[in-house]
């Protein structure tokens, strides 16, 4: 099985999140000795896109009978990746709502692909009628192991955190809440580390 992985962040706009998605995925399928591609002309088994900008794309996937994933609401802060709109009503309040781009592209997928339980929640209430599961992001620490000097301190430059800190990071799954409590209940313990989770 080959995997193409697209996402072309937009030129002078803050790409951090969108770029650092494509690196995890590339990551894990490395992990996984699956191998992948980033050019659409070449040839490969399921295509796994990141933003509503690439429906052109989607749509020649598609075309091709070949599956597309797509990882929903992972990178809302970047926005050449962010499937949100907002808008701010006369009293200030602000609302989100699916973009209609958005919803069009993801009810072409064959699998959506979403960070936690309430963002699955929006999508079907926003419209999304294909198949969505739960993916919660974790980290992939060996993403922050580099050779190079200038890049040993970019786990905790990623996270705005003193390399003098103490950082705890959990990784799994937090289905049960007896384990995200334990977990609660142990950081506040430990007043001197910080917990990401």
């Amino acid at each position: 099985m080959k995997v193409l992985v697209s996402f072309n962040p937009g030129k002078k706009i803050d790409n951090f999140e969108g770029v650092r998605l494509r690196k995890c995925i590339k990551g894990a399928l490395e992990i996984a000795s699956i191998p992948y591609t980033t050019y659409i002309g070449d040839e490969y088994d399921v295509a796994h896109f990141i933003s509503p900008r690439d429906e052109s794309k989607i749509n020649e996937v598609i075309s091709n009978n070949i599956p597309v994933v797509i990882s929903a609401l992972y990178c809302e802060s970047d926005p050449t990746a962010s499937w949100l709109e907002y808008k701010t009503n006369k009293n200030g309040l602000r609302t989100t709502y699916l973009s209609s781009k958005g919803l069009r592209t993801l009810n072409k997928a064959t699998l959506i692909l979403v960070p936690t339980n309430e963002a699955k929640e929006f999508l079907i209430n926003s419209g999304v009628t294909r198949e969505i599961e739960v993916i919660s992001s974790g980290v992939n620490l060996s993403r922050f192991d580099f050779s190079r000097t200038d890049e040993k301190e970019i786990f905790h430059r990623y996270y705005s955190e003193d390399k003098t800190k103490k950082l705890v990071v959990a990784l799994g799954d937090y289905t049960y809440m007896e384990g995200i409590s334990s977990f609660v209940k142990l950081a506040k313990k430990c007043q001197n580390s910080i917990f990401y989770y």
